[in-house]
């Protein structure tokens, strides 16, 4: 696995500690085909690089973290807004995980776009 991959699963795993992501969540973020790869993934012991795909989904996670301390300066805050019921039209009355996980090619882009936008 190159350094680029190492460097980006440690920040998404660190992310999602800070998130409380089940590891089936992080399956689904990830779009990886199952646990046992992300175990593997998760102590870096995976030895093939991580797919395009897989960098680019972390690309926006790491963009929506950054994004939501900024807008919520205490970390706290900031981590536990991805699983809080949302009124906003684009969340349906669900929480923004609940969102990202329904279709996370489609929906990270679009949670990142609607943070940036939010103020």
């Amino acid at each position: 696995m190159n350094s680029i991959s190492k460097v980006g699963l440690r920040t998404f795993f660190k992310i999602s500690h800070l998130w409380n992501l089940s590891p089936n969540e992080e399956v689904i973020l990830l779009g990886i085909p199952n646990r046992e790869i992300l175990a593997e993934m998760r102590d870096e012991k995976y030895s093939s690089d991580i797919s395009e795909e897989t960098l680019l989904r972390i690309s926006y996670i790491l963009a929506i973290y950054k994004q939501l301390n900024t807008l919520l300066p205490i970390p706290k805050n900031a981590d536990q807004w991805l699983s809080l019921t949302n009124s906003a039209p684009l969340f349906n009355e669900e929480s923004a995980l609940s969102f990202l996980l329904k279709n996370p090619d489609k929906h990270l882009p679009q949670l990142l776009g609607y943070l940036r936008n939010v103020i």
